[in-house]
């Protein structure tokens, strides 16, 4: 069975420099959401390491 770690990170705080980045550590984005707090935010999850 597969685990999974998750992760919501706010839109405006990232660049497609830390997206690559997060690529490369095996996140992957899951969805997009609005919120009425934060604003625009991803969804991202990886397999968890055991």
């Amino acid at each position: 069975m597969h685990k999974f770690e998750y992760r919501i990170l706010q839109a405006s705080d990232l660049s497609e420099n830390v997206l690559n980045e997060l690529g490369k550590e095996g996140w992957e984005l899951v969805c997009s959401t609005l919120s009425i707090v934060y604003g625009s935010c991803l969804v991202l999850k990886r397999e968890k390491s055991e």
